[in-house]
């Protein structure tokens, strides 16, 4: 048995090892430079720190994500939906749920458009046709489609 443990322990040393080997290698890498601009000479080796590199990658997707968010829905839109019959059964426990209350700015800026099962189980119980949240009706029939305001739009003809 000891000398089980110790095959064992050498073994997980020399694997610790390459482990962090393969990490420092990971972490910078060496360029050779023939001709870059910017003020680095002609000739320099530059190392370049991917870490930096994925960071700023990252800054520039979360910059064209919040250029490409929309406005949320406005007051008169959202009570567009309910008068025209939409209703969203919803729970606060649900991910998708939530998700979707977001995009009108949340459970409270949503009203009446959405029914919280966790506070309302009785009328949940009665009208949802399909015992899953988000369930959305449209005049008591289980809407399908589209889960973008567009497609609300579309559907009640209120608009955006």
């Amino acid at each position: 048995m000891g000398k089980t443990f110790t095959t064992l322990f050498a073994s997980l040393v020399v694997l610790g090892a390459i482990l962090t080997v393969f990490y420092f290698i990971d972490r910078e890498q060496e360029v050779d430079v023939e001709n870059v601009e910017d003020g680095i000479v002609q000739g320099e080796e530059v190392v370049v720190e991917q870490d930096d590199v994925m960071i700023e990658e990252f800054d520039e997707f979360l910059d064209e994500q919040a250029q490409q968010q929309t406005e949320l829905p406005s007051d008169e839109f959202i009570q567009c939906l309910v008068d025209s019959g939409m209703v969203v059964y919803a729970s606060k426990t649900c991910p998708a749920c939530t998700s979707l209350a977001n995009e009108f700015g949340g459970y409270d800026a949503a009203g009446e458009l959405f029914v919280l099962c966790g506070d309302d189980w009785e009328k949940c119980d009665e009208k949802m046709q399909t015992n899953y949240v988000p369930e959305i009706q449209y005049n008591g029939e289980l809407f399908e489609g589209g889960r973008s305001m567009q497609a609300f739009s579309d559907l009640t003809g209120c608009e955006l």
